[in-house]
């Protein structure tokens, strides 16, 4: 998961200067994802990268300081960045509460059930869960709500 997001920290730093639009869209596990090129066969919301705010203009008694071209893209440059960083930010955040109510609600059906059954992957059948399974989901439960429920 961080991973993931340190990568989109690099992609969008790298991209910032070109990108203009940028798409989001939800995935079937309600997982958010963001990115320049528009998924295929799924429902996008387009991301307008705001340009930077053009500086105050000086009254007419301040000289008038010549700017460097350079320094000017460098700062929409990391004004795009912060943006970017902020919107991945956000939604980390929402991310990781997703993580959290699901850790919570498999904590509970563990714990509610003495017979707990999951789907199995190969077969799409469901099966009964051993103790040994039982014990070790809830650990993981655990351990994902120690993670991401802050």
């Amino acid at each position: 998961m961080k991973l993931s997001i340190i990568f989109l920290l690099c992609a969008f730093s790298v991209t910032a200067v070109t990108a203009t639009k940028v798409y989001k869209w939800v995935d079937k596990d309600g997982n958010i994802h963001y990115s320049e090129k528009k998924p295929a066969n799924q429902q996008a919301d387009t991301l307008k990268i705001k340009a930077a705010k053009p500086a105050p203009t000086p009254e007419k008694s301040e000289p008038v300081a010549k700017t460097d071209p350079v320094q000017d893209a460098d700062s929409e440059t990391s004004q795009q960045r912060a943006e970017a960083e902020k919107t991945l930010a956000a939604a980390d955040k929402i991310n990781q509460q997703k993580l959290c109510q699901q850790a919570k609600a498999n904590r509970d059906a563990l714990n509610a059930s003495v017979r707990v059954a999951r789907i199995d992957p190969e077969t799409g059948e469901q099966v009964r869960m051993s103790d040994e399974e039982r014990v070790n989901a809830l650990q993981q439960a655990e351990q994902t709500i120690k993670e991401y429920c802050q």
